[in-house]
């Protein structure tokens, strides 16, 4: 399919100036989005200050890895 429109940034601008704009855009995007993670990060830390949270949260990731053993233990390759 044939783009009948212009560029994102216009074709009178050189490659330099799209990737100068590509750049800046990827950047606030990992900013914003590595913020985001940041403050989730924070709240569940206030959250996991308990030792019965801790213990939850151990269990549950015990219990990940142990499903994870067994189905590697079961898992057959085709030869």
């Amino acid at each position: 399919m044939i783009c009948k429109g212009r560029a994102f940034s216009g074709v009178d601008h050189g490659a330099l100036w799209q990737y100068v704009i590509v750049g800046l855009t990827l950047g606030f995007t990992d900013l914003v989005v590595m913020g985001g993670y940041t403050a989730l990060a924070a709240r569940l830390l206030a959250s996991l200050k308990s030792p019965a949270s801790m213990r939850a949260l151990n269990r549950v990731f015990g219990s990940l890895f142990v499903a994870a053993g067994a189905l590697l233990a079961a898992f057959k390759r085709g030869v």
